[in-house]
């Protein structure tokens, strides 16, 4: 029986580390690789990397945590997918806020409990998948470190 192999390949795993064998970590599984890419994207603050500033989101060390950062973020979480993830052929972020570990669209005035909503598809598939990040993992200040 024929291996199938993915159109996707593998990439080095994020976070960065090693592997049982003492080997640099692959993924290769197309979600995973996804889900690891937006992270990244994600925890990566804009001029940051030198060979490519424009890679990353606005640094939300000096915003305002509120409704209108929340919407900034997301859209520019967007923005930034479309222009620097090619796996990802379409993408919608929400925001809103966790509570009892459940997503709800709306804005609420606890910031704590900020996060994102992140639904994506693939290339080369039509299945849909999400992922919820946390807005508060942005700002060390929320979690008193």
């Amino acid at each position: 029986m024929a291996t199938v192999k993915s159109i996707h390949g593998s990439c080095l795993s994020f976070p960065f580390r090693v592997d049982a064998r003492g080997s640099l970590a692959t993924v290769s599984d197309p979600e995973e690789m996804a889900r690891q890419f937006i992270t990244d994207l994600i925890e990566t603050r804009r001029y940051e990397r030198v060979l490519v500033p424009d890679y990353g989101i606005t640094d939300p060390t000096f915003q305002v945590a509120d409704a209108g950062w929340l919407a900034r973020l997301a859209y520019e979480l967007e923005e930034q997918v479309k222009d620097y993830l090619p796996i990802i052929s379409s993408i919608s972020v929400r925001p809103g806020f966790l509570e009892n570990g459940n997503f709800i669209q709306e804005f609420s005035l606890d910031q704590q409990q900020a996060a994102l909503l992140v639904i994506y598809t693939i290339r080369g598939s039509n299945t849909p998948h999400s992922m919820v990040y946390p807005a508060w993992k942005l700002r060390p200040e929320f979690t008193g470190s």
